[in-house]
């Protein structure tokens, strides 16, 4: 399978072939390209972090919370009194 130039920017890796070939000798093998699983297509670009109105950056899905990076903790309104 081949990307079609019209649909987008092509696979870097497989230069939109959606296959890579692997040749030793006479012998050949063919695997589908892990970066594209075969469509040829090059992916579209991450999302960008977003970031809270003060500046620090919110913390994405299965990322440690990092005080520098993410911001201090903020407080409660609902603690409990001691």
């Amino acid at each position: 399978m081949s990307a079609d130039p019209w649909e987008g920017p092509t696979c870097s890796e497989c230069k939109g072939r959606g296959d890579i070939v692997l040749t030793r000798g006479n012998h050949w093998l063919s695997v589908e390209c892990a970066d594209c699983h075969g469509t040829g297509l090059a992916d579209a670009p991450p999302p960008p972090p977003r970031y809270r109105p003060d500046g620090y950056r919110i913390p994405e899905d299965g990322e440690e919370y990092d005080p520098d990076l993410h911001g201090p903790i903020p407080s409660s309104r609902w603690e409990r009194p001691s």
